[in-house]
């Protein structure tokens, strides 16, 4: 009696299969019904007042989980329960991971999953907010999430079939570059460089030349600054990159003058040719070489770095307060590009446990828009490599 009365407030996501629900306490299992939890498995590690959403890894690692319940032999006569507490963070968290799940395995519109979550007991959902201090301006609701799911599906940013959890989690690390694609071989995010490597205070800082070889490896051949000027933009233009700053006020929304030249950029219209990408990277080899030693100790330096700890942004403040979490302590300034335990940056397989095709489109894109990146072996893949993207990027921080 206990489960049907559950079952008649919870959300019903696959006929007399699946449902997601709110509950006060913790129910046990029973002959028809298997219940479980994500609320203290999948956690949000947030800077001010922000608690979500999560991160593609986590949702990655969610449906992993609810495929294999719902193919175990063991579950296959139950009906499969995800419930959530009346936390209204957590709540919403987990709203946003089942509706996920519906959009990318079951084929459901956005809108569908959204009135399905909304549907039997389940009251509004608390909308997420950005990670600045101070109050929220606008609101980014469960529904904006799934339609940025399906968006992504549509044009093929993002797909679980080769989708390296490990690697991507690697590379979300701060002292690993704090990078992740946006948009597989377009648009590539990075935590800003600084102007040398080194640890202070257990943070990880990066040089620009700390990047140059992943750049490479990935064609990235643009580098965007988006944030005040820490860096001598040089040093990428003798690393055989261009550089381009479009400053903003950070938590701000961007001038549609910056816009257009942040897009002319990211179309290649400044000339990417090929001929041009390597000689421009056998001259900045060259450069390096024979001035390595010399621009360390001739090269005047930054007002910003010394005026670095006076004048930090709300950006600098939030990779500040990312990187001193203790469990992304770093020992050394140089970017970790080996495989650990946990860890890889090997071309994507196929997941062991996500066997569901994922629809997404092939049509073409345009060359590659990279944020800022890591350095890395010479073998190294993106996470999201898929071959329907042109061989050059920019980067962005």
């Amino acid at each position: 009696m206990a489960d049907e009365y559950v079952i008649l407030g919870a959300s019903e996501f696959i006929k007399d299969r699946l449902y997601f629900t709110t509950l006060r306490t913790k129910p046990k299992t029973t002959a028809n019904t298997h219940y479980f939890s994500t609320d203290d498995e999948l956690l949000y590690e947030n800077f001010y007042a922000d608690f979500g959403p999560l991160n593609l890894g986590m949702l990655y690692r969610y449906c992993c989980k609810l495929n294999k319940k719902l193919r175990s032999f063991t579950h296959s006569r139950k009906r499969v329960i995800h419930y959530t507490s009346y936390d209204q963070r957590k709540r919403t968290n987990a709203a946003v991971l089942i509706g996920a799940y519906s959009v990318i395995y079951l084929k459901r519109s956005p809108e569908e999953a959204y009135r399905t979550l909304i549907s039997g007991n389940n009251t509004a959902y608390l909308p997420f907010r950005d990670a600045a201090l101070g109050d929220c301006t606008y609101n980014l609701t469960i529904l904006d999430c799934l339609q940025g799911i399906r968006k992504a599906l549509q044009y093929g940013f993002f797909n679980f079939e080769t989708f390296d959890v490990e690697e991507y989690e690697h590379y979300e690390r701060v002292e690993n570059g704090d990078m992740n694609w946006i948009i597989p071989g377009k648009i590539l995010a990075f935590s800003g460089p600084h102007p040398k490597s080194k640890i202070e205070n257990g943070y990880p800082l990066h040089a620009p030349e700390a990047y140059f070889l992943y750049f490479q490896e990935h064609d990235v051949t643009a580098v965007v600054r988006l944030n005040r000027k820490i860096y001598d933009g040089q040093r990428f233009t003798d690393g055989g990159f261009e550089h381009h700053d479009l400053f903003f006020v950070d938590g701000t929304t961007p001038s549609d003058l910056i816009t257009r030249r942040f897009l002319h950029v990211g179309s290649g219209s400044y000339g990417d040719s090929d001929s041009k990408q390597h000689s421009m990277w056998v001259q900045g080899d060259m450069h390096r070489t024979k001035q390595k030693q010399q621009q360390r100790r001739q090269r005047p330096k930054l007002d910003q770095e010394n005026n670095y700890r006076e004048c930090l942004t709300q950006g600098d403040k939030l990779r500040d307060l990312k990187g001193r979490r203790s469990s992304r302590s770093a020992t050394s300034s140089r970017l970790n590009l080996t495989k650990t335990s946990q860890t890889s940056i090997t071309p994507p397989k196929s997941s062991k446990l996500s066997q569901v095709p994922v629809p997404f489109s092939s049509s073409s894109a345009p060359k590659r828009l990279v944020q800022s990146s890591s350095s890395s072996a010479s073998n190294l893949k993106s996470p999201f490599s898929l071959s329907m993207f042109s061989s050059k990027a920019t980067a962005i921080h």
